[in-house]
């Protein structure tokens, strides 16, 4: 299953950002340690899924093999980044040098990196080696800007997100756009002397006798049309979510990336959570049946951390939001369409008091 990119949560606003990278120089040998290289190419970013049957490269085995990515990695903000890999075997990564992952063994999971302290606008020496022992495999470098005390806590658990190709370089590195040229600064506006008020001639006005006043009358009070009194004067206690119950958040195949329909059911969860404190929500991920369970249930874990993400930077505070995983939704249809695959490709919003 080939899984596609992600640019969300904490990339939503990217204050320095180059105009869009090429991707790393990939070097493709056979067997395990790099014994025969059999050819060099460029892959826009690692994100990989090998069945043992398919060539990995032309001239490739796909058996026995390993490859070395290198370039440049751009850094979109600055803070510590955590860099992690769904891998199938080994997998080591340096960034500047600096050894940033080294699960170098066979392997069949989800592995985690050290934290490395990246500038935003700067480029850094990237490079990455794979190999596979056998049969299939799957090769996924993720990233994500570690929280740091003080800071904003949608950060704490942001979910890894894949290193595209818009932060991976090789070959020429982009130039730095030019400043804009100043502006000009208008002359200095002419000084009048303030003019004197004319003086205000007042004249009285004759006697007037005052009304009498009326006893026993009060001012009206007014209403909105259609409430009654009562229900112009009361205060909201709790937010009706009737309408937003068992809401389905969809999600483009094998990605967990919120699409622009998402954004406005989220926007009115967000309101009605902010205003009714008692409202706890349960986003339950979900993906299809196709593909590895595994990286599905890896998957639908990250949709759902999406979502909460989203709505923390919203103003929802994140232990009111519980994010899970459920995997992929299993059909009694052996040849079911796309339409209904896509249906299962959702986040569940469940609102509990």
């Amino acid at each position: 299953m080939r899984w596609v990119l992600l640019v969300s949560s904490w990339l939503y606003s990217i204050p320095c950002q180059a105009q869009g990278g090429n991707g790393l120089q990939g070097e493709y040998y056979n067997g395990p340690a790099f014994n025969q290289k059999v050819l060099v190419r460029t892959d826009k970013q690692i994100d990989f899924s090998w069945d043992g049957y398919t060539l990995p490269a032309p001239g490739v085995s796909p058996k026995s093999f390993s490859v070395r990515w290198t370039g440049k990695l751009y850094a979109p903000v600055s803070g510590p980044y955590k860099f992690t890999a769904i891998v199938d075997d080994g997998m080591r990564v340096w960034v500047d040098g600096k050894l940033a992952m080294n699960e170098w063994r066979y392997q069949k999971q989800k592995v985690y990196g050290q934290a490395v302290a990246l500038k935003a606008g700067q480029f850094y020496d990237l490079k990455i080696e794979y190999y596979n022992a056998g049969n299939g495999g799957y090769a996924q470098l993720n990233w994500n800007l570690v929280n740091e005390s003080g800071k904003n806590p949608a950060f704490e658990n942001a979910p890894q997100q894949k290193v595209s190709a818009q932060f991976l370089y090789n070959g020429p590195l982009p130039k730095p756009a030019s400043p804009p040229p100043p502006k000009p600064v208008p002359p200095p506006a002419l000084k009048q002397k303030p003019v004197p008020p004319a003086p205000i001639v007042t004249k009285k006005m004759p006697g007037v006798a005052p009304k009498a006043i009326i006893s026993g009358l009060q001012p009206a009070i007014t209403k909105p049309p259609g409430l009654s009194l009562a229900e112009s004067t009361a205060l909201p206690v709790a937010v009706a979510t009737d309408g937003l119950t068992n809401q389905q958040i969809f999600f483009a195949q094998s990605d967990y990336q919120l699409m622009p329909a998402a954004f406005d059911v989220l926007d009115k969860v967000a309101y009605f959570m902010t205003r009714d404190t008692t409202l706890h929500l349960t986003a339950e991920g979900h993906t299809d049946n196709v593909g590895d369970s595994r990286l599905n249930l890896t998957l639908s874990e990250y949709r759902a951390r999406v979502v909460r993400t989203y709505l923390c930077r919203k103003g929802v505070a994140e232990h009111r939001i519980t994010a899970i995983g459920c995997g992929s939704i299993q059909s009694a249809v052996a040849d079911e369409s796309e339409a209904v695959r896509a249906q299962k490709r959702h986040v569940l919003l469940r609102f509990q008091k």
